[in-house]
């Protein structure tokens, strides 16, 4: 599913937000399944590659990874 913004309520994923409006593209179905398999592929086989530090639990800090 695509990730579309509405202005009056952010994020979603679908053709239109709960309140009817159809939003802007940010992300279409092939990238944000690309993004996906990338960070899954990063937290759960090569954190270290990807600079990303896990403790011993498995959990990292939460960063802001791009702008909106």
């Amino acid at each position: 599913m695509p990730v579309r913004r509405c202005p009056k309520h952010g994020y979603f994923d679908g053709e239109a937000c709960d309140c009817g409006r159809e939003g802007v593209g940010i992300l279409d179905d092939d990238r944000r399944l690309r993004i996906s398999k990338f960070l899954s592929g990063v937290l759960r086989h090569f954190p270290d590659d990807a600079g990303v530090t896990l403790d011993r639990n498995g959990w990292g800090r939460t960063v802001r990874s791009s702008k909106p």
